[in-house]
């Protein structure tokens, strides 16, 4: 009889067991949303830029940074990993847990405020961020060396390049 007990507890236990979620598996699945990309940051009052560098390890360090007479001048950097059981967002000021995350869109928490944040893929060259206070769209730009070297040459020509994908001959851009 003592046995039966023992093995029914074992099996209501077993077929009750909450599977612990994995920090490691949710980097992983981030990486489908985010990639080792520079984006354009638009929705506030000026305009910046964020760059997402993913690390051997799933995890992200982030520059945003914007331009200054055409250089990048970085104004904050954060980075997304693994505490414990959980995946933080240090942007901005913000310290935001994910709560959820699927295919094209991870739901966060602000530690301290419990403000919502989601972060969803519009597309292969879109993202957007909101709560209930912001919304941020994110646009793919040039990848950070060219970006950059553009930037430059534009401060210091008057040129628009910035965001061309096509890159112009030499005897062109002379004429201009």
């Amino acid at each position: 009889m003592k046995k039966n007990i023992l093995i029914s507890i074992l099996i209501l236990y077993a077929c009750n067991h909450v599977e612990k979620k994995s920090a490691a598996a949710d980097l992983q699945k981030l990486s489908s949303i985010l990639t080792t990309t520079n984006w354009r940051i638009t929705g506030g009052s000026d305009t910046s830029y964020i760059y997402f560098s993913q690390q051997a390890d799933n995890t992200y360090t982030i520059y945003e940074y914007k331009l200054v007479h055409g250089d990048s001048s970085i104004t904050w950097q954060g980075s997304i990993s693994a505490l414990g059981d959980s995946v933080v967002w240090n942007w901005d000021n913000h310290l935001l847990k994910l709560e959820q995350i699927f295919d094209i869109k991870a739901n966060w928490k602000e530690k301290s405020t419990n403000e919502n944040y989601v972060l969803q893929k519009i597309n292969d060259s879109s993202l957007q961020l909101s709560s209930s206070t912001r919304q941020l769209m994110l646009k793919k730009t040039l990848p950070l060396s060219t970006f950059l070297v553009r930037a430059k040459y534009d401060y210091e020509h008057g040129t628009q390049f910035l965001d061309s994908v096509e890159v112009l001959p030499k005897r062109i851009i002379q004429k201009l």
